[in-house]
């Protein structure tokens, strides 16, 4: 049961040595642990922040990657209308025919 000990009190002393300094850490350390309590902490908001993370980062790099395409074949090629774009014009003409529809029946 000594050696135990003899061999916990050498692991704290090395231990102790390897920490930084608490007064250098500890404003990092009040920072981190906010930014863990409000964002990972809960398994929802962790959800919703990797998920608003994944979307926000896959716009930012498809519009990034995007103007350098658009900009690498300037004068070789038209610009390509996005699925997006398409999906909303189809849209717009479905509720355009609607419309028309509903007021040729008055």
């Amino acid at each position: 049961m000594d050696a135990v000990r003899g061999l916990k009190g050498q692991f704290d002393k090395f231990t102790s040595a390897a920490r930084p300094n608490s007064l250098v850490q500890a404003p990092l350390s009040g920072l981190l642990r906010g930014f863990y309590r409000s964002l990972f902490q809960k398994n929802t908001t962790f959800f919703t922040f990797i998920l608003v993370g994944a979307i926000g980062f896959e716009m930012l790099t498809g519009s990034i990657v995007d103007n350098v395409w658009n900009d690498l074949n300037k004068g070789v090629r038209m610009h390509i209308t996005t699925f997006n774009e398409l999906i909303l014009l189809q849209i717009i003409r479905k509720a355009l025919k609607i419309l028309g529809e509903l007021s040729s029946q008055r």
